[in-house]
């Protein structure tokens, strides 16, 4: 079949062999180019383009073949491949091929939210966690173009196995410590000395391209609506994904709804709109902190606003609600602690589960608000992410042999026990394609979970050869 076969650049001219000749629209996936037709050798290449867009990581095979990672195209067919040698640009026309999405429907997808659609695991915002969001997982499924803020590897090292607590206590790391310790060494590595500033376009893999996930880390729902506030941690984040010429004293004010309008794009991908709204309380604080919640008043402001215009787009909108923020692993943690702190542990019991309660039932509203508005529009689709993580809390999952669960070290979060691992990003993906399967009444391809947890660094299987045994978790 063609799809499996090299593209051949024929007639005159340089002949240019690709492998794969036919990709994924989505693609960040690599592509060997054969060079033997044409006269330049691919040691000496020094820049590849595809389509116009450039292309990544190249690598000088053994055999002098050259193996790039392509980015994906808005339009699919046949695309020109640039070639710059010693300084100069030379096109050979029609030398690799972009498959069309599933469906005309799936043509271009947008994505906004927090740190799950950005792609964060162990702590931080990273070129694995990204290329393993939900939202990539989506656009690989449906064929579809999705250009990404891909950060340079390594930027923000995750927290790996030798930062967590040693069984049987198997101690959470202190994440927030943990990101502020490496912004400091995140700063050195984008000094831009040449021009005598802080370059956050040296954060990025591409900062020459326009993403359409624009998820930032960190982002409550007031942010997507109103556009960041002048907060250092968001904006540093902010500057990475969609405003990399800013300079680091500068306040960026575009929101990432703004940045979707704009796009007018066919599907629209909101996985996590107001998770930070409702774990702020659990995850920023040393204590139990209700105070860190946004207000009900608030919210039904924002999320009224945000799905509004969503669906002005004229695009399916998919949006997911949000898990109870107390089956975080690190409650029971900050439970235990804000008990240990207080001067009469009964009193501060009741307290605190009165606040737990309180945590539990501002989610419940927050989620009930978003179902009232989403019903409003027939373009607008609540995905259940609260009742997947249910499901997950009550029977795990099995796959391939090994039982994996929400739990601490179980498998389906990353190490930072807040972020969802390859798996978890998986499954979650794949709840948005059960929603785009029921709304455009088609068959989409599943999600490789066997795949995911094959190359999955928080598995259990990666635990124990990193020298960690997760079972032995208390």
């Amino acid at each position: 079949m063609r799809l499996f076969l090299p593209l051949v650049l024929a007639a005159c001219g340089p002949r240019l062999v690709a492998e794969p000749g036919t990709v994924n629209a989505a693609a960040y996936q690599p592509v060997t180019f054969d060079l033997s037709g044409t006269p330049w050798r691919a040691e000496d290449v020094e820049a590849v383009q595809v389509g116009g867009i450039a292309a990544l990581h190249p690598i000088v095979e053994a055999d002098g073949r050259l193996t790039v990672t392509v980015q994906g195209a808005p339009e699919p067919g046949l695309q020109a491949v640039t070639l710059t040698v010693a300084g100069e640009a030379h096109v050979v026309e029609d030398a690799l091929e972009y498959a069309a999405p599933l469906d005309p429907g799936f043509r271009t997808l947008a994505a906004m939210g927090a740190s799950i659609t950005q792609g964060t695991q162990g702590g931080v915002p990273n070129q694995h966690a990204i290329l393993h969001s939900p939202p990539h997982l989506v656009a690989r499924a449906l064929g579809s173009f999705l250009p990404l803020p891909l950060l340079v590897d390594p930027l923000f090292p995750p927290i790996g196995w030798g930062d967590v607590g040693q069984p049987p206590g198997c101690e959470l790391p202190d994440v927030v410590g943990y990101i502020a310790g490496t912004i400091v060494d995140v700063i050195g590595l984008m000094e831009d000395e040449e021009r005598d500033r802080i370059g956050f376009y040296l954060a990025r893999e591409d900062p020459g391209l326009t993403p359409r996930n624009v998820a930032v880390g960190n982002t409550k729902i007031a942010s997507l609506v109103n556009g960041p506030p002048d907060d250092i941690t968001e904006q540093f984040l902010v500057k990475m994904v969609y405003a990399t010429e800013a300079d680091i004293r500068d306040n960026v004010s575009t929101s990432q709804l703004e940045l979707v309008e704009a796009m007018e794009p066919d599907v629209i991908l909101v996985p996590d709109p107001y998770g930070n709204d409702l774990i702020a309380s659990i995850v920023l604080s040393r204590r139990v902190d209700v105070g860190q919640l946004t207000t009900v008043d608030s919210f039904t402001q924002d999320v009224h606003a945000l799905v509004t215009r969503l669906a002005a787009t004229g695009a399916e909108v998919f949006i997911g609600n949000m898990p109870r923020a107390t089956v975080l692993p690190a409650t029971p943690a900050k439970r235990a602690s804000t008990i240990a702190a207080a001067s009469d542990p009964e009193a501060a019991t009741a307290k605190v589960d009165a606040d737990l309660a309180t945590i539990d039932a501002r989610t419940d509203a927050f989620n009930d608000l978003l179902d009232a508005e989403a019903a409003v529009f027939d373009n607008v689709h609540v995905v259940d992410f609260r009742g997947m993580v249910l499901q997950l809390q009550a029977e795990g999952y099995d796959l391939d042999g090994v039982h994996l669960t929400v739990e601490k070290f179980g498998g389906l979060l990353s190490t930072d026990g807040v972020h969802l691992g390859d798996v978890g990003n998986g499954l979650f993906a794949q709840l948005f394609l059960d929603a785009l399967e029921e709304v455009f009444g088609m068959d989409l391809p599943a999600v490789d979970l066997s795949a995911l947890l094959a190359a999955d660094p928080f598995s259990p299987a990666a635990a124990l050869a990193a020298g960690y045994d997760t079972s032995a978790c208390e």
